[in-house]
């Protein structure tokens, strides 16, 4: 399969990514040159940013006190992420769901309530059912720009796209 059309040059940060242009292109500049050299690896890009003159270097953490905070803020919200709680439906069938679900607050504070409590409230029911909506349109998004770059090949994806769309009623 070949890829149809073309990329455009340069990088761009994803939705909701908390990067400006300039360390979107300096960072993607680095992760090429690292491809080209040996592979880009998590460690080749923190391996790379640690000489102070490099063009990344200051969008690392380097204060080892807040970057070991940092990284058990991760842990934490990898934590948050994993654990689910299994949902049985009258039919039988099962589903696996995320106990915990992030949910920006009035003061801006991320909390994650557990799902056994937000699904007692119809609003905290539409936040979620929202969230979810907006995932599958991210998916779309993703699906139809693969298939567009390569082709547009395989069985069963337009199928697959309206059926979204029906369910969005976008």
């Amino acid at each position: 399969m070949t890829a149809a059309g073309k990329l455009l040059p340069g990088y761009q940060a994803k939705p909701g990514a908390h990067l400006d242009d300039e360390a979107v292109q300096a960072i993607g500049s680095v992760i090429d040159a690292l491809n080209k050299r040996c592979g880009a690896t998590p460690e080749g890009l923190v391996e790379a940013a640690k000489n102070p003159s490099s063009p990344i270097h200051r969008y690392f953490e380097w204060n080892d006190k807040a970057a070991a905070n940092q990284h058990r803020l991760s842990q934490a919200r990898y934590y948050l992420r994993s654990i689910v709680i299994e949902w049985v439906t009258v039919e039988g069938q099962s589903f696996k769901l995320r106990a915990f679900n992030p949910r920006e607050g009035e003061d801006k504070v991320i909390r994650w309530p557990p799902l056994r409590e937000a699904i007692k409230d119809d609003t905290e029911v539409a936040i979620l059912i929202e969230r979810a909506k907006g995932e599958l349109r991210a998916f779309r998004s993703k699906y139809a720009a693969l298939r567009a770059l390569f082709d547009g090949g395989g069985s069963g994806g337009p199928s697959l796209m309206r059926a979204i769309d029906k369910f969005l009623g976008d």
